[in-house]
């Protein structure tokens, strides 16, 4: 490996709510996942996140959830297809506006939470968001947490969206590879998250719960911005790849979008 994408979930506070330090978190990634009103974010809240990404040269993605801001998007719902469909196009299509008012181009869709998590096994409501999404822009790459073998990033490629894996360095994972999901946020020791990420580079495994590895493909690594120590962890990760002589920068999007996989 010799370049690889650091990306962040930032722009999560709400009103007068602060969620997370986005002015450092900024000058540590490369890409940034902000959220798009649902399970966080405001108007005021996106247009300020986006301005600090550009300030920083730091791309942007859109990082739609459930609309659950009580629970910060960590609740599974149950939606038709209609509403789904109408959710996705909503908050993108915001978040897109925003970023083209600054003069920069929306980079890529990241699900958020609950609503990832759902589509790890839904089939039918991966069509209706990866169909979402290509009406928005078919070139968009979505990011999704490896292994990508789950339900979403499988009918993501067969519909012919570029789909990135991330391996997250401050979570845990299960023996399956499903996210371990923090109900409230704790604190991480940054040579947790150092150890993690030296061993993706090194095998690109992570370790699960249980001590099993678990492969991993993976072009991203995430650190997600409402960790209450991120930038110390940020900073670990960013000197392990240093240590690796591993390059740091946002995937590159192709100019064209992936060709849907033949069914033959």
């Amino acid at each position: 490996m010799i370049e690889i994408d650091l990306n962040s979930d930032v722009g999560e506070g709400f009103g007068n709510y602060t969620i997370g330090n986005d002015e450092e978190v900024m000058k540590y990634i490369t890409t940034a996942n902000v959220a798009c009103g649902f399970h966080a974010g405001d108007p005021c809240v996106m247009r300020k996140t986006v301005g600090l990404a550009k300030a920083n040269g730091v791309v942007v993605g859109a990082h739609p959830g459930f609309p659950d801001l009580m629970g910060f998007g960590r609740r599974a719902m149950r939606i038709s297809d209609d509403d789904a469909w109408s959710y996705i196009i909503y908050q993108v299509g915001a978040l897109k506006a925003f970023v083209e008012v600054a003069g920069l181009t929306l980079h890529h869709v990241k699900p958020h939470g609950a609503l990832y998590s759902v589509l790890t096994t839904d089939e039918q409501l991966s069509r209706v968001v990866a169909d979402a999404i290509l009406k928005i822009d078919p070139g968009l790459p979505v990011y999704f947490p490896a292994p990508l073998s789950q339900a979403f990033p499988r009918i993501a490629k067969e519909m012919g969206l570029r789909v990135v894996g991330e391996v997250n360095a401050d979570t845990d994972y299960t023996p399956d590879g499903a996210v371990v999901v923090q109900r409230a946020k704790h604190a991480l020791d940054p040579e947790v998250a150092r150890k993690k990420v030296r061993k993706f580079i090194a095998e690109g495994t992570v370790t699960a719960i249980n001590g099993k590895d678990i492969r991993m493909e993976a072009e991203s690594i995430c650190i997600h911005g409402d960790t209450p120590n991120a930038i110390d962890v940020v900073k670990a990760v960013r000197d392990e790849l240093k240590k690796a002589k591993v390059a740091i920068a946002p995937f590159k999007r192709s100019s064209s979008p992936a060709k849907p996989k033949s069914k033959s």
